[in-house]
């Protein structure tokens, strides 16, 4: 069974505040995680080291189709910084934000088979490419 699986890209401090904005897509899928009065949902947000420092929220296996039409992972959308972002330069790797897209397996029933693998990394890269489109941002170079 696969236990864990992300996909991620690194944005510029510059063009990753979109996806965290209190209209952008984490934001816009934790409204429609919201929507009803049943079910699970989590969305954090800390903004106390740097804005956009972590902005998370949960989309149910129950409720991904609503994000997507045809998923049914539960997953994580989220938006990052490293433990301590001030102590990297502007030219190291680590001064940008990940946005990450990860299966969750740990609070679902559903199990992700290996035999599974291309469609959940399919789902995956299909929730990361929307979330950039979804926040204006370009997905071709």
């Amino acid at each position: 069974n696969v236990q864990d699986l992300a996909v991620y890209v690194r944005l510029s401090r510059e063009h990753s505040g979109a996806i965290y904005a209190p209209d952008g897509p984490i934001a816009r899928t934790h409204s429609v995680m919201t929507s009803g009065m049943s079910g699970y949902r989590m969305h954090k947000e800390d903004h106390r080291k740097i804005p956009g420092y972590y902005v998370s929220t949960h989309i149910t296996d129950e409720r991904a189709g609503d994000i997507i039409r045809g998923h049914r992972l539960w997953k994580e959308a989220k938006h990052y910084y490293p433990l301590n972002p001030e102590q990297f330069d502007e030219d190291h790797p680590l001064y940008n934000p990940k946005v990450e897209v990860s299966l969750q397996t740990s609070i679902t029933d559903e199990t992700v088979y290996w035999s599974d693998l291309d469609d959940a990394l399919r789902e995956l890269d299909e929730t990361l490419l929307n979330y950039l489109s979804w926040a204006g941002l370009t997905t071709r170079a």
